[in-house]
């Protein structure tokens, strides 16, 4: 019975004619036919998912001819190596050129200091030098000019220049370094004159000009100067002569040339000139003479003796050196001039360490006492001593 119902599964399975010859087999078989059941189920199940749709395929383009590739540009050269001092290259330039002018400034003040002085730097027994300036008149300016100008000594010019008025009489005047600054009365010219709002130009300060030096070398090269900047000006007196002696008056018109005996000059200007003649108590004297009482003023700009004995000994030393290479001593007493003169002080000022001395005098109406002259200058000088060191 058995054997009869495994049979009957068999054949209900397959379907077919199959004969189950043992037990064994027909397991067998039964477990194998289940196993492809299943996977015939699984199969049909997987044919009922739909598919995703095909990517579309691109179509295939000849490509163009293949263009030549352009070279690689070359690698960038390597950086070079930082220097620390490039920043700081022009600042070491200029502090080891200025230490160097340090040094040798300081060297060459040594060598003044502990220098015995020569005898004829003494004041007493300074010679005239002045005729120096008829070989150095037409290289003066350019030998001048820098130390001028970097000493400040080309402003206080143009200061001094500009305080002048009226009838003017300027000795000494050299190579006429001081023209460019005047207030000219001139109409006309450019840079003459000053420009008003209402009423055009105006009349300047300077109603005549008297020019006085003892070298007509030097006075020539100050004429030239004066034509260049006003061509045709007629109204201007160059006199060659000592200013030491009698100097005649203020023209009374343009066109005179011998002066005025009686009238008197509203200014007088002289720029180191006291260090270059032989007698500078004397021309001091005289310019008293021209200038009017009182109201008028001598204007002086001088180098000389300085506050401190140390830098004193410098211009000792080198004065006689200084005076054969620009025809004036340099170490003169400038307070004692002034005060052996008899004009009164009305002001005083000095740089440089005491070398450049700014001076504004006039002539009193009356004689004060000596003693109480004396005093007045002697205060004056120490006032304008202690306003600055330098």
């Amino acid at each position: 019975m058995e054997v009869i119902r495994r049979r009957t599964i068999c054949n209900v399975l397959r379907g077919t004619r199959f004969r189950c010859l043992n037990g064994i087999n027909c397991r067998f078989n039964l477990i194998h036919r289940s196993i492809n059941t299943t996977t015939v189920r699984a199969a049909n199940q997987k044919a009922q998912i739909p598919k995703k749709p095909s990517r579309p395929q691109q179509q295939y383009k000849t490509p163009n001819a293949r263009q030549p590739l352009k070279p690689a540009p070359p690698p960038p050269p390597p950086l070079p190596k930082q220097n620390p001092l490039r920043g700081r290259k022009f600042a070491l330039i200029g502090s080891s050129f200025a230490a160097l002018i340090f040094a040798g400034y300081s060297s060459y003040l040594f060598v003044l200091l502990n220098k015995e002085p020569a005898e004829s730097s003494a004041s007493k027994v300074q010679t005239d030098v002045s005729s120096r300036y008829d070989t150095i008149a037409s290289t003066f300016d350019s030998e001048v000019d820098w130390t001028e100008w970097s000493m400040g000594i080309t402003k206080m010019r143009k200061e001094l220049a500009q305080e002048a008025y009226g009838d003017v009489l300027e000795v000494s005047i050299g190579t006429g370094r001081n023209l460019e600054y005047y207030d000219w009365d001139f109409k006309g010219f450019n840079g003459v004159g000053k420009l008003q709002k209402v009423g055009g130009i105006k009349k300047g300060k300077v109603k005549s000009f008297t020019a006085v030096d003892k070298s007509g070398e030097m006075l020539e090269v100050a004429h030239e100067k004066f034509s260049s900047m006003f061509p045709g000006v007629l109204g201007v007196r160059w006199i060659i002569q000592d200013a030491a002696e009698k100097i005649p008056g203020p023209p009374r018109n343009a066109n005179e040339t011998s002066g005025s005996k009686d009238t008197k000059y509203d200014t007088v200007i002289q720029t180191m000139g006291l260090c270059s003649v032989a007698d500078p108590v004397g021309l001091l004297k005289n310019l008293g003479e021209c200038v009017k009482e009182d109201e008028g003023r001598i204007l002086l700009l001088e180098h000389g003796r300085a506050k401190w004995d140390w830098l004193n000994r410098a211009l000792d030393n080198s004065a006689e050196g200084h005076a054969k290479l620009f025809g004036c001593w340099w170490n003169r007493d400038m307070g004692k001039i002034v005060e052996e003169s008899g004009l009164e002080v009305v002001n005083i000022k000095r740089r440089h360490g005491g070398t450049t001395w700014r001076i504004e005098l006039k002539k009193p109406k009356a004689k004060a006492e000596e003693s109480g002259v004396k005093v007045t200058i002697e205060e004056k000088i120490q006032a304008a001593s202690k306003k600055s060191w330098w």
